[in-house]
């Protein structure tokens, strides 16, 4: 399977490097993203860990691992497919220059001949980390070299019936080539067990993004003020309100909840999918017209404009729209409830951030790809509310009543998560 793989790549290579970006200008960025420096950080010859990501969820999943690595002395390799998160890895890479590499995946400008075009050249790891369902052929075949460990984390395979033959085909043989799975769910381990025959010695469950998750909590406030530093005055400000209610990763198509919420007598805050000026428009637009005051909060947000707008809150209800990055986990801690966006569309966002946080969770109703929804409904399903209809989510946000109730962790003081690390790098 891998050669026929290699032999179609090798005959596509010229057209996906040349030909296509010509026509395509998501191509082009695509190429453009791929071309940079090849390789970060060269001089760190080879690693002992290597760990494949594509997703900011992904590299939230791996985070804890690379760093617990990384705290040992221990040398590890990302290879990224992704440009979401190569700020943060590259944040990474500066903090342990002498211990970490990078390397962007090549798709477009895969060549199977080149040291730095075939990811299975490149990589040197004893353990391979790949996430999800991410079964690259060249990284699967690295995997399989003797003397490396294929380990995959946050397996999914609930949907694993609705697939036709031969994907269900492929599928099994990718799963069958991993030596250690950590599962995203219970059910999707029992399905491994059961459907795929893998080992149950194989197989545990854990969710490594709890203690990622955890540790950007518990530091919440001073992480916010580092970038608002204004804060301190809305922090204050929401020990007073009664009901607080955050719209987290909302999209535009998601704003019609807004038509008739009753939004007397409840703090709501708005933190986008997308923060850039055009869809910032349409949601600044949409509250205009509805004659619904909004109180920006950016980093440049003065503690003068805080105070005005507070006053200005305290006069009558209002929308208060957070354009800041990287916040939005930390947020969720001074929230009551908390809707999740994306069950209108392809698929819900991250609800393990405002499940650990303490909120009550709304959402829409596909769910089908979340694993993050499968675990809080399977633990305690009367923290979330899937609705099916952007008029039931307004219903169930008008009735809301809840407190922020903090949730026992699974993972105490580290002890879960030494136990599977342990488990996954021992000696197989």
């Amino acid at each position: 399977m891998y050669k026929t793989y290699i032999l179609m790549r090798s005959l596509l290579y010229p057209v996906l490097r040349f030909v296509l970006p010509f026509f395509s200008l998501s191509s082009r960025m695509r190429l453009d993203f791929e071309l940079k420096e090849l390789l970060e950080n060269p001089s760190v010859q080879s690693a002992t860990y290597s760990f494949e990501v594509s997703s900011e969820g992904e590299l939230e999943q791996v985070y804890s691992i690379v760093l617990s690595l990384l705290l040992d002395q221990q040398f590890v390799e990302i290879i990224y497919c992704s440009p979401s998160v190569e700020h943060k890895c590259q944040a990474l890479q500066k903090q342990y220059p002498d211990q970490l590499r990078l390397l962007r995946l090549p798709i477009l400008r895969f060549n199977p001949s080149g040291h730095k075009t075939n990811s299975k050249h490149w990589l040197t790891g004893k353990y391979l980390f790949l996430c999800r369902y991410d079964f690259f052929p060249e990284l699967l075949s690295y995997g399989r070299k003797k003397g490396v460990k294929l380990i995959l984390l946050s397996g999914m395979v609930v949907t694993f019936k609705d697939k036709n033959f031969l994907v269900k085909w492929y599928l099994r043989n990718c799963y069958l080539s991993f030596d250690k799975i950590i599962a995203a769910t219970e059910l999707d381990k029992k399905i491994f067990i059961n459907d795929l025959k893998i080992p149950s010695h194989k197989i545990d469950v854990f969710d490594f993004r709890e203690v990622q998750i955890r540790k950007r909590q518990d530091k919440a406030f001073d992480t916010i003020l580092a970038k608002i530093g204004s804060f301190t005055l809305l922090r204050d400000y929401l020990d007073t309100q009664e009901q607080k209610l955050i719209f987290g990763s909302l999209w535009d198509h998601e704003l019609s909840i807004f038509d008739s919420l009753n939004t007397t007598n409840k703090h709501i805050a708005i933190a986008p999918h997308k923060l850039d000026h055009e869809h910032l428009d349409v949601i600044v637009d949409y509250f205009d017209k509805n004659n619904i005051p909004i109180y920006p909060v950016t980093v440049d947000t003065t503690d003068d404009q805080m105070r005005l707008m507070i006053q200005e809150a305290e006069q009558g209800p209002g929308i208060w729209l957070f354009n800041v990055k990287g916040i939005l986990c930390e947020l969720f801690t001074f929230y009551d409830t908390a809707y999740i966006g994306g069950g209108f569309g392809e698929s819900i966002h991250s609800v393990l951030e405002p499940y650990f946080a303490g909120c009550h969770i709304v959402c829409g109703p596909k769910t089908d790809r979340s694993s993050e929804y499968r675990y809080i409904h399977s633990k305690y399903s009367e923290k979330i509310d899937r609705k099916g209809s952007l008029n039931e989510v307004t219903m169930t946000l008008d009735q809301s009543h809840y407190k922020n109730q903090a949730i026992i962790s699974d993972d105490i003081h580290g002890q879960s998560f030494n136990k599977v690390l342990t488990w996954l790098i021992e000696e197989i």
